[in-house]
């Protein structure tokens, strides 16, 4: 499995985030990503990397990202806000039609982020290049 298969989607961090960033709304990140993320072409010129960087692709997969969390935040409870879910002891993006399903971890000040021997594995395979 490649990493970037066990990179938890942008929707349920988001999700999960607000219960350590109080004050702030699902939405409210989201939006404030897309009002942050104004890169030039420049900007990714400075970023040294192999292959470079498509700055289109780049910005267009941002965009989808975005809209896909977006319409994932949208279909969740908002009493569930700041939960991280696990389904077998992995952290997923829920199906927010079946959250019954779920194990649920609540975020908090200086709370900790559950353990797994995948999420252990890709951290080193992603830092230890």
């Amino acid at each position: 499995m490649a990493i970037h298969d066990r990179i938890l989607l942008l929707g349920a961090v988001i999700w999960a985030a607000v219960g350590k960033a109080l004050g702030f709304t699902p939405e409210g990140i989201i939006n404030e990503i897309r009002r942050k993320a104004r890169y030039t072409d420049e900007d990714f010129r400075r970023v040294d990397s192999d292959p470079l960087i498509d700055p289109a692709a780049t910005m267009k997969r941002l965009r989808e990202v975005l809209n896909e969390a977006e319409q994932f935040v949208t279909r969740m409870p908002t009493d569930k806000a700041g939960l991280l879910f696990l389904q077998d002891g992995e952290i997923v993006q829920p199906d927010p039609d079946r959250l019954e399903e779920y194990q649920t971890h609540p975020g908090k000040n200086r709370g900790h982020w559950p353990t797994s021997r995948e999420m252990s594995a890709a951290m080193f395979e992603r830092y230890n290049k």
